[in-house]
C-alpha cells in the first residue's frame, strides 16, 4: 500500500480484490480520491463491504462497477459508505447474460431508499439483474429515490409502457 496525496481518479482493471490483495488495496492512501472505477475485477460481497468501509470511499463522487460483481449485499454496503451521501455519478454494469453478479430486482436496491444517494445526478445501469430474475423496471422507476437525478441510462433493462408512464409521471411532478 502506498500514499498518493494528489490522486483523484483510480481505474482498476482485472484485479483480484479478494483476500490478501483486498487487504493491501484498502490500505492505499488517496485522501483526494474522487473517482473509483473497478473494471472486470474479482470481488465478493465481503470484499465490497471492506472497500466501502475503507478510506478509499471517504470522498468519492464517481463510482463505477464495470464487470465487477456487485450484488444486493455489496450494494447495501456501498449505500451505507461515507461516500454515498455525496456520490454524484454511479455506473453499474454487470449481471444479465454476459457477466456474473447482479441484483435480484432493481426495485429492492438502495436506489429506492430515500436518503441513500441524495446527491446522485447520473445513474447508468447496464445488465443490472441476474439473468432470469424479474427486473421490475417500472416499479423501480416509480420508487427511485434520487431527487437530483438528471441523467438516467437503462441499458438492457426491461422497458415497457409502464416504465414510460413512470418516467412521465416523475418528470411532471418535479
Amino acid at each position: 500500500a502506498g500514499v498518493f496525496p494528489a490522486l483523484r481518479r483510480l481505474f482498476v482493471h482485472s484485479a483480484k480484490l479478494t483476500g490478501k490483495n483486498r487487504e493491501a488495496f484498502v490500505k492505499l492512501q488517496a485522501p483526494q480520491l474522487m473517482e473509483l472505477w473497478l473494471r472486470n475485477s474479482s470481488a465478493k460481497n465481503a470484499d465490497i463491504r471492506a472497500l466501502a468501509q475503507s478510506p478509499l470511499f471517504d470522498a468519492l463522487r464517481v463510482l463505477t462497477f464495470d464487470g465487477t460483481m456487485l450484488e444486493d449485499a455489496g450494494f447495501e454496503a456501498v449505500a451505507s459508505s461515507r461516500s454515498a451521501a455525496g456520490l454524484r455519478i454511479l455506473r453499474i454494469r454487470g449481471g444479465g447474460k454476459k457477466l456474473d453478479g447482479g441484483f435480484r430486482t432493481l426495485a429492492a436496491t438502495p436506489l429506492t431508499t430515500p436518503g441513500a444517494f441524495p446527491e446522485l445526478t447520473t445513474l447508468k445501469l447496464e445488465y443490472p439483474c441476474i439473468e432470469k430474475s424479474p427486473m421490475e423496471t417500472a416499479k423501480f422507476l416509480e420508487t427511485l429515490a434520487t431527487p437530483k437525478l438528471r441523467h438516467l441510462v437503462l441499458d438492457r433493462c426491461q422497458f415497457d409502457d409502464a416504465c414510460a408512464k413512470a418516467i412521465a409521471t416523475e418528470c411532471t411532478t418535479q
